[in-house]
């Protein structure tokens, strides 16, 4: 899209004014995403997840300020179903309430559906911001990673192809990702 190239190129901005917008997801993506539709003029920013605030991912900053910004956390919520008009435009969204079961792999005690709790949250966008980890076709398939293997320094000093901007915070976000 090329808005690093801003003014020569036009970058898109979706609308949020005056909409109700829904990240799903309770990592830092999710926070970053729910603020910018708040400033972005959205009547409502909720993130919905399905875990409580102690499990969430984000960093604390990221929720204290979220919360400063007046974004509606819902807590222990997960989306089952996507809602439309007729023309196929997103209207609502079906969420269920959810439980804290026995802890996951991660630790984090595993969400678990609450029978006959389903409800439709009437929604005008929503972001989907789950996970957190990179992409392992990337990995094996692009140059770039191969040619920084050994660290953002030495791909600085002998890079093999030339890079811009957008591509190198991608290798940095790849570097940094969990493995």
């Amino acid at each position: 899209m090329k808005a690093y190239q801003f003014p020569s190129y036009d970058t898109p901005v979706f609308d949020c004014k005056d909409k109700v917008v829904a990240v799903i997801g309770g990592g830092n993506t999710a926070l970053d995403s729910v603020r910018v539709s708040k400033r972005l003029g959205a009547r409502a920013s909720h993130i919905i997840y399905r875990r409580t605030e102690e499990e969430m991912p984000a960093r604390l900053e990221e929720i204290h300020h979220a919360k400063e910004e007046e974004i509606i956390f819902e807590f222990l919520r997960n989306p089952v179903e996507f809602i439309g008009d007729e023309k196929g435009w997103l209207t609502g969204m079906k969420l269920e309430k959810m439980e804290l079961g026995e802890p996951d792999d991660s630790g984090r005690r595993r969400p678990v559906p609450i029978e006959g709790s389903e409800y439709v949250m009437k929604v005008d966008m929503v972001v989907i911001a789950v996970g957190n980890g990179s992409n392992p076709i990337i990995q094996k398939t692009t140059l770039i990673w191969h040619s920084i293997s050994g660290g953002i320094s030495s791909w600085m000093m002998r890079p093999c192809r030339p890079i811009d901007l957008v591509s190198m915070l991608a290798a940095i976000s790849l570097l940094a990702a969990p493995r």
